[in-house]
């Protein structure tokens, strides 16, 4: 299951990624939603239709400001995120060592790191 990982820049300083199988455009995962019209906009670039998965790696607003809106444009959307950490929206709080698929059959494995926050 070899992936791509395209880059969208948020803000001035910072970044939201977009992981998705090679041969699945359609089907793949963003990482830190901090902008939804940033997101909105590469999701009309690139043919997308839909939000299924986001992935907050922690509650600030340049990592997280995204999720609310993004979760209200696409009903159903899951929002994963530490689950001491209040992520916006968060559906899947995910814990220390925690391990589950993505975009069918990639294998991701959750860890607790405390610094940031």
């Amino acid at each position: 299951n070899l992936c791509n990982v395209i880059v969208i820049p948020m803000f001035d300083d910072n970044f939201c990624y977009y992981i998705h199988r090679q041969d699945d455009i359609q089907n793949g995962v963003f990482i830190d939603v901090a902008e939804e019209d940033v997101v909105y906009q590469f999701l009309k670039e690139f043919g997308i239709t839909s939000m299924t998965n986001v992935y907050t790696t922690h509650k600030h607003y340049d990592h997280s400001d995204g999720n609310l809106p993004c979760q209200a444009k696409f009903p159903g959307m899951k929002v994963w995120g530490g689950q001491y950490d209040n992520i916006p929206g968060c559906t899947n709080p995910v814990k220390d060592n925690m391990e589950w698929e993505a975009m069918g059959g990639v294998k991701v494995k959750g860890f607790h790191t405390p610094c940031h926050t």
